[in-house]
C-alpha cells in the first residue's frame, strides 16, 4: 500500500502538486472482455484517499477504508448508484481493512505500527437514516489481551460456527516480518480476547489480505493470506499448518495484498503495485493462477456485492472504485430446508436444518411455522414436536433487508400412530389337516410381522412361523394351539408391539375317527403327530 512504499520525498513532490502533470494512464481492463464489464464507479481525491479496505452492510451500503496517516484516516461510504462518496468518520490513522460480522457490526483495523493492546482495531458504530442510509459514525477501540497487536492489516470474520471458531470471531494479519496471525473474539465492554492462530515462528514474511472460504464447496474450508513479501498466497487449516498455495510464480505475482473469495468460487487478489502495473489474480480450486484484470494503479481492496455478484475494487494511487459487472449468476436469496425425518410416531420432536444460502452472513430474520398451529419459530435451525397423528405441512419465512424469500412444504411431516398388535382368523377349530388364515388387524404404521405359534400336549413348543402380513397355517394334529404375532415399527419413537391369543386354534379328530361312546374321551386310530405347516 502506498504509504509503505512512499519515501518522505516522495511525499512532499505530492504536497506541492509534482504529479499534477504526469501522463494520464490507460484505463485498467479485463483479460477476458467478454466475460464481464469493468466500469469506474468514482473517483474521488478527497473522499477516497488512499483508499483501501472495502465491504458491504447488511443494507447493501459500501464502505472503504481510508489509510491515511494521521487524524484524516478513516473510513468512507460509497453511493454505488450515484457514485457519491462521502466520509463518515476521521480519526482512524492509516485505517486499512475493514470487515462487518454476522451481527452486523463493523471492524476496521489501523495498520500502524509497535504491539499495543488499543488503537490497533476498531468498532465502528453507524447512525441510519429512515431509508438505512448512513449518516454518521463513532469509532471505539477494541482493546485486546493478553496480547497486543501489531501493524494490523488483514481482517476477516468468521460468519458461522467451525473449527476456527465461533461465528463473530476475528481474524487479524499483522503486516510486519515475522508477521503474526491472531484471532479476536469480540467481549463486552469493547473488549477482544487474543488466541495467536500462526505466531512468529512460522516466519510469515509481511503477512496482509485474509479470506476464508473453500472455492464454492471444491475444497476444504481454510484461511488464506497474501504473503507480500515472498509473493505467495498461503492456505492455512483449522490446526494452524501454513503451506503456499498453488504455483504463483506462473503469473508473476507480485506485492498480493488482498485476497476475496468470489460467489464464483474462486479466490481473488490484489497486486500492490503502482504506474497502471497492478493486477487482479484469479486462482481456481486446485491453484492455478491466472490474470483477470490489469492496468490498475494500486489495486487494493475487493468486494463482491452479496444480492448482484458485482464486485468492487479499489485502485488506491488514484483514490477510485471501480465495479465488475455481471461476474456470475446473482446471489439471489432462496429460502429452503429440511427435517432431520419425515415419518414419525406421536411425541417426537423433529429438527430442522435451514439451507438457505446466507450469502453475507448478517440482517437475516427467519420465521417458521410447523402445520400444528402449537408454536413458531425465530432460530435459524429450530426443532419442533409433533404429538397428535396427522400431515402437517412446514412453513419458513427468510427476510433481508435486501430480499426476502419463503418456501412452504405441504403434508412434509406424517404422524403415524403406534402401532398396535391385532389378528382375525376365518376358523377357531377345524378338524385334523384343517386350514386357519390369519389377517392381520394391528394399528399403526408397521414394517414387519411375526407370526408364532405354539403347541402345547406334554410340553410347550414352537411348530409355526412366518414374516408375511397374512399367513395360512395347516394344522395336521388334534391338540389346541396358542399364536401370538409381533409387529415392528421402526419410526422414531415408536418399538414393537405384540398380541398372545391361547388357546387361539383347536383341532379336533377328522372323520372316521372312533369315539368312545359315553366317556368324553377321544380314541385316537392312529398315533399323534406333531402338526406341519
Amino acid at each position: 500500500m502506498w504509504p509503505k512504499h512512499v519515501a518522505l520525498g516522495f511525499a512532499i513532490a505530492l504536497s506541492v502538486g509534482f504529479l499534477l502533470d504526469r501522463p494520464a494512464k490507460a484505463a485498467p481492463f479485463l483479460t477476458d472482455p467478454f466475460s464481464s464489464d469493468l466500469d469506474l464507479v468514482v473517483t474521488d481525491s478527497a473522499n477516497l484517499n488512499l483508499v483501501d479496505g472495502l465491504t458491504f452492510d447488511a443494507f447493501g451500503n459500501l464502505y472503504a477504508a481510508l489509510e491515511i496517516t494521521g487524524a484524516a484516516g478513516g473510513v468512507t461510504h460509497i453511493d454505488t448508484t450515484t457514485g457519491t462518496a462521502t466520509q463518515l468518520i476521521s480519526g482512524l490513522s492509516r485505517a486499512d481493512q475493514i470487515e462487518i460480522t454476522p451481527p452486523g457490526d463493523l471492524y476496521v483495523t489501523c495498520e500502524v505500527g509497535g504491539t499495543s493492546t488499543t488503537n490497533r482495531l476498531f468498532r465502528v458504530d453507524v447512525t441510519y437514516d429512515g431509508a438505512n442510509a448512513p449518516i454518521s459514525a463513532i469509532a471505539t477501540s477494541i482493546t485486546t489481551g493478553p496480547d497486543g497487536i501489531n501493524n494490523p492489516e488483514g481482517l476477516v470474520a468468521l460468519t458461522s460456527n467451525s473449527a476456527f471458531g465461533n461465528a463473530g470471531d476475528l481474524f487479524v494479519a499483522e503486516d510486519i516480518a515475522a508477521g503474526q496471525i491472531v484471532r479476536v473474539t469480540p467481549g463486552a465492554a469493547d473488549t477482544g480476547a487474543t488466541t495467536v492462530w500462526v505466531d512468529t515462528a512460522e516466519n510469515l514474511r509481511r503477512p496482509e489480505g485474509l479470506a476464508f472460504g473453500d472455492f464454492g464447496g471444491a475444497a476444504t474450508a481454510a484461511l488464506y493470506t497474501a504473503e507480500t513479501t515472498d509473493n505467495n498466497i498461503l492456505r492455512i487449516d483449522e490446526n494452524g499448518n501454513v503451506s503456499v498455495f498453488g504455483d504463483p510464480g506462473a503469473v508473476g505475482l507480485t506485492s498480493p495484498d488482498n485476497v476475496e473469495f468470489g460467489p464464483d468460487g474462486f479466490l481473488y487478489v490484489s497486486e500492490d503495485v503502482g504506474g497502471g502495473n497492478g493486477r487482479i489474480i484469479r486462482i481456481a480450486p486446485d491453484g492455478t493462477h491466472t490474470v483477470f484484470a490489469e492496468g490498475l494503479d494500486g489495486p487494493q481492496g475487493m468486494v463482491f456485492d452479496p444480492v448482484t455478484g458485482d464486485m468492487y475494487i479499489s485502485e488506491q494511487f488514484t483514490d477510485s472504485i471501480w465495479k465488475v459487472s455481471t461476474l456470475s449468476t446473482p446471489n439471489v436469496l432462496t429460502a429452503a430446508f429440511a427435517p432431520d425425518v419425515t415419518k414419525i410416531n406421536p411425541g417426537v420432536t423433529v429438527n430442522f436444518t435451514n439451507q438457505t444460502d446466507l450469502f453475507d452472513g448478517s440482517g437475516y430474520t427467519h420465521d417458521w411455522t410447523f402445520g400444528t398451529g402449537e408454536g413458531t419459530s425465530t432460530l435459524v435451525d429450530p426443532s419442533h414436536q409433533y404429538n397428535n397423528s396427522g400431515l402437517f405441512g412446514v412453513g419458513l419465512i427468510v427476510t433481508h433487508p435486501l430480499d426476502n424469500d419463503n418456501e412452504a412444504k405441504l403434508g412434509l411431516i406424517e404422524v403415524v400412530d403406534a402401532s398396535l398388535a391385532a389378528f382375525l382368523q376365518d376358523f377357531a377349530a377345524v378338524e385334523q389337516g384343517g386350514l386357519v388364515q390369519f389377517t392381520d388387524n394391528s394399528g399403526g404404521f408397521i414394517e414387519s410381522w411375526l407370526w408364532e405359534i405354539f403347541y402345547q400336549e406334554g410340553g410347550f413348543a414352537l411348530v409355526h412361523t412366518s414374516t408375511a402380513i397374512n399367513p395360512q397355517f395347516q394344522f395336521d394334529d388334534r391338540g389346541t394351539y396358542h399364536v401370538q404375532l409381533t409387529v415392528n415399527n421402526t419410526l422414531p419413537g415408536s418399538g414393537q408391539d405384540f398380541t398372545f391369543v391361547a388357546g387361539a386354534v383347536t383341532v379336533i379328530p377328522e372323520p372316521g375317527t372312533l369315539l368312545l361312546a359315553g366317556s368324553g374321551l377321544l380314541l385316537l386310530t392312529r398315533r399323534a403327530r406333531r402338526p406341519s405347516k
